[in-house]
């Protein structure tokens, strides 16, 4: 019996066969329009590209942001302009397609989100720094959601944990430094008290949802709710993905230096 794994590599061959494009048929003054070329054109410049793409990806944008702030149902529910996909994607689809990686957004400018802060070297840490946190890469999550699917039946257990490494924000900060060569310049630290006290305050205020995401955010940092129970995380590990490599986050930074991207 063949894996998934097969089976997506056989359809997807099959989609992607070589075949004769049904846009020969209509006259070539329309098929032309319609994007189909009789001989293969040359690859366009990689400045034109990019000018391309900027067109494409600002009319997209403006009209997207002009329905979400126009749209009495978007303005009651609080629908933010834009989120970060919708950048990435219209990168990728006007033109840059062989660039994905440009599409990419980057965890270092996600502040205050994301506690390290490299353009400044500024950390704000929730809690004591000192608390576990768990770090999985999305591609080795999928990679183990590909190996559950060839688990037989009754086999699954009901709670499947995938970690690729816990550690605290104190020793990730270190990690950076490492492998920036350079140290942060100020540390500061958020109290639970205080992450409580924002959640009572903007729980019920539609002008400042990003304070209180912030503010959950903060608390499942500091609570330990991203740190997978050890054992089980073993035991599952040994028996479900013992051909999988987790990388640790030193591993996906080394990655994303060396190539660029993640």
């Amino acid at each position: 019996m063949k894996s998934p794994i097969q089976c997506y590599e056989e359809t997807h061959e099959w989609v992607n066969r070589p075949r004769p494009n049904i846009l020969r048929h209509l006259p070539y003054w329309l098929s032309w329009w319609l994007g189909y070329r009789r001989t293969i054109p040359p690859r366009p410049s990689q400045y034109v590209v990019w000018i391309w793409s900027w067109i494409g990806a600002f009319c997209s944008l403006s009209v997207i942001m002009t329905v979400f702030g126009q749209a009495q149902y978007f303005i009651d529910r609080h629908v933010p302009l834009l989120v970060a996909s919708y950048g990435a994607s219209a990168v990728l689809i006007y033109g840059a397609h062989r660039s994905a990686p440009r599409a990419a957004p980057r965890a270092r400018r996600w502040a205050p989100v994301w506690p390290f802060d490299t353009d400044a070297w500024t950390a704000r840490i929730p809690g004591t720094g000192e608390e576990k946190i768990g770090w999985t890469a999305a591609r080795d999550v999928v990679k183990a959601l590909i190996k559950l699917i060839e688990v037989p039946r009754g086999e699954w257990p009901e709670e499947v944990y995938v970690s690729g490494e816990q550690a605290t924000w104190h020793q990730a900060m270190r990690w950076v430094e490492d492998l920036h060569g350079q140290k942060f310049k100020s540390v500061t630290y958020t109290s639970p008290a205080s992450v409580y006290r924002d959640i009572v305050d903007y729980h019920d205020d539609p002008e400042n949802v990003g304070k209180l995401l912030l503010a959950y955010m903060d608390e499942w940092n500091f609570s330990g709710a991203s740190a997978t129970p050890t054992d089980i995380v073993e035991e599952q590990r040994r028996k479900f993905f013992p051909d999988i490599h987790f990388h640790s986050v030193k591993e996906i930074m080394e990655i994303g230096e060396r190539e660029g991207h993640i």
